[in-house]
């Protein structure tokens, strides 16, 4: 199984060194009730994709939204669960960015291969790809971009466990999308 661990609370580290997450617990009950045994392979989320095509793992579950494109290379399984994603700006900006509209035409952080970069471009164009929420909060925080779009759990997660950090979650949030376990197409027993 193919995750990406720095995608708290889905997939995470925890300060033990233990890998935690909903998308660990969401896997371990489908594999207690169906009976089968898994090894934990991490990836960057780039490269999770190419992971199931080329056989390194035979699923990847990290809060894969199912896109068209996604369905074009891989299969999915029914979605379980609704993600949404939500734009997070320095506090001091929180004003200038009040709608989406004022998006337009700035700086936006999007995770490489992600949701937010495919729906990020529909808002701007200058998107300034990142590896994770920690490289896209740095560079927020620096001024190399003026917003960040990332899933709304994450985004409210890293909030929640950083009340000092100096950014703001925006009010307006983008529609929810079903995320669902990848598979090869051509592993159809699985």
């Amino acid at each position: 199984m193919g995750i990406d661990p720095y995608f708290a609370p889905y997939e995470y580290i925890d300060q033990k060194g233990n890998l935690r997450g909903f998308d660990l617990d969401v896997l371990k009950a489908i594999s207690s009730h169906m009976g089968f045994k898994f090894e934990i392979r991490q990836y960057p989320f780039s490269e999770l994709m190419y992971a199931i095509t080329s056989h390194q793992v035979d699923l990847a579950i990290s809060a894969l939204v199912i896109t068209p494109e996604r369905s074009e290379i891989v299969d999915f399984t029914t979605p379980y669960f609704r993600a949404q994603l939500s734009f997070l700006a320095r506090a001091k900006d929180q004003n200038r960015f009040r709608y989406i509209k004022d998006i337009a035409n700035q700086r936006l952080c999007v995770q490489s291969e992600s949701s937010s970069a495919y729906k990020g471009s529909s808002y701007t164009q200058n998107l300034v790809a990142v590896v994770d929420i920690f490289e896209g909060i740095d560079k927020l925080g620096a001024g190399e971009c003026d917003v960040l779009l990332d899933d709304r759990f994450v985004n409210l997660f890293y909030l929640n466990n950083n009340p000092k950090a100096p950014f703001v979650e925006l009010q307006e949030t983008l529609p929810d999308e079903d995320c669902g376990i990848a598979v090869a197409k051509d592993n159809p027993g699985l």
